[in-house]
């Protein structure tokens, strides 16, 4: 199966809500993509920041801060798994 690529030759702008260890796993997945790229990650937790910066991203306490900061391209919303049950 053919990658997808955007239509523009530009990256997709890529944010996560929820740095767990699935968003940890998304983030690097991200990092290997060759046509998205992280930008920003959300996460209440502010101890999470440095290993955000780690993976290029910037860190975001609330979604609200996110939106008026930036507009990515997509969010990849990662519950934790007791909320997605």
């Amino acid at each position: 199966m053919a990658k997808s690529q955007p239509t523009n030759g530009q990256k997709a702008r890529i944010a996560i809500a929820g740095f767990g260890l699935v968003g940890r796993r998304h983030a690097a997945a991200i990092g290997f993509s060759r046509s998205a790229t992280l930008v920003s990650v959300v996460d209440p937790r502010k101890d999470v920041a440095a290993e955000v910066t780690s993976f290029g991203a910037r860190y975001y306490q609330n979604l609200a801060d996110l939106m008026s900061d930036d507009k990515p391209d997509g969010i990849d919303f990662i519950d934790a798994h007791q909320v997605a049950r």
